[in-house]
């Protein structure tokens, strides 16, 4: 019996580690990808709505080329500990989608609580004060962030172009100057 149990927990830490990234220690693109599909589901049964929001570190590149990759590395880890004390609530959920890039999925949200959400991060982000003297942005670093908001329907729609507009919402935060945030209502 013992072995049985011991094997069990064994299994669940392994579950747990393909779930996580391992750099952040915040949910991976995987884990993401399956819990986004389970809360739009669970939205449109609850005809509740669903926001996202798509972070990325400004000029990050710049930031790696001028401190180094193990610099970087830090900065990554630093940034995703702030997202994730601003988004505190149990269904809320930061996931590192590639790189310098993150993922906000915020069930059971509409634009007004994602946009407070958002500025928490941002504020968040500027406290941390790491410096970036490569950045064209700020000499410390930033983040910008692209928003989007939806309420599922029941049938015949999936999250997907929910994340494209968050995606296209950040790069237009981008273009507008970066370390701020666009949003979209609707998607």
């Amino acid at each position: 019996m013992r072995s049985q149990l011991t094997i069990k927990r064994q299994a669940d830490a392994m579950r747990e580690l393909s779930m996580t990234d391992g750099l952040t220690g915040v949910a991976n693109r995987r884990n993401f990808n399956d819990t986004v599909d389970a809360e739009w589901r669970r939205c449109a049964r609850a005809g509740l709505p669903l926001s996202l929001v798509m972070i990325d570190i400004d000029h990050f590149k710049l930031y790696n080329d001028h401190y180094g990759h193990q610099a970087g590395d830090t900065c990554l880890q630093q940034v995703s500990a702030a997202m994730k004390r601003c988004a505190s609530r149990p269904q809320d959920m930061l996931a590192r989608y590639g790189g310098e890039e993150f993922i906000l999925l915020l069930p059971q949200e509409g634009a007004d609580g994602a946009e407070v959400v958002a500025q928490r991060i941002l504020d968040e982000v500027r406290k941390l004060a790491v410096p970036h003297a490569a950045s064209l942005t700020a000499p410390h670093v930033t983040v910008s962030m692209g928003l989007a908001t939806a309420l599922p329907p029941l049938e015949g729609y999936e999250p997907s172009p929910l994340i494209r507009t968050a995606d296209n919402n950040l790069y237009r935060a981008k273009q507008s100057g970066r370390d701020r945030y666009c949003i979209s209502l609707n998607a």
